[in-house]
């Protein structure tokens, strides 16, 4: 099973704010909502990373209801990070470039009923980020998605698989 879900970025050009616009941006496509999100900033006003949720509905509708049944909605948590020194050439061994890092996680990796929901959010967000990768840390299984093979999976039928295992 999957143990964190990571958009790896270029860190060339790479900045926080922009990343969560393109998180933003492919909620608003897939009809999925954006709301909590926080970016944090040093004393120098350099922003040093943030997080939010994605849910399938909009912050005020979540809010009435109780905390049981809120447990019963799609949502997830994610992180936008700030690439530190140490960052360069962290993925060569995965994506066989060194200008790649963890720009963006998700800290609750799907289960089967939340798959399908981030499938689609992940859909509209590779449709923008074509030079992007999805990988999957794993204890079992370590692997990535590009852009083109999200494309193709979108043009199959759902497999709730596809984040724990590479089906393309």
């Amino acid at each position: 099973m999957s143990t964190a879900i990571n958009f790896l970025k270029q860190l060339d050009g790479y900045t926080p704010e922009a990343a969560f616009e393109s998180f933003q941006r492919a909620a608003i496509k897939s009809g999925v909502y954006c709301f909590g999100f926080d970016m944090e900033y040093d004393e120098t006003n350099t922003a040093k990373g943030g997080q939010g949720a994605l849910c399938e509905m909009d912050q005020a509708t979540l809010m009435t209801f109780d905390t049981f049944d809120s447990q019963k909605i799609k949502r997830f948590l994610f992180r936008v990070n700030v690439p530190g020194k140490s960052d360069y050439d962290s993925f060569t061994w995965l994506v066989n470039d060194p200008n790649y890092f963890e720009s963006i996680y998700i800290k609750n990796p799907c289960s089967y009923d939340e798959g399908e929901f981030i499938f689609r959010f992940v859909v509209s967000y590779f449709g923008d980020n074509p030079n992007d990768y999805l990988w999957y840390d794993s204890a079992d299984d370590d692997f990535y998605y590009t852009a083109e093979d999200i494309k193709k999976l979108s043009t199959m039928p759902y497999n709730p698989s596809w984040y724990s295992k590479k089906l393309v």
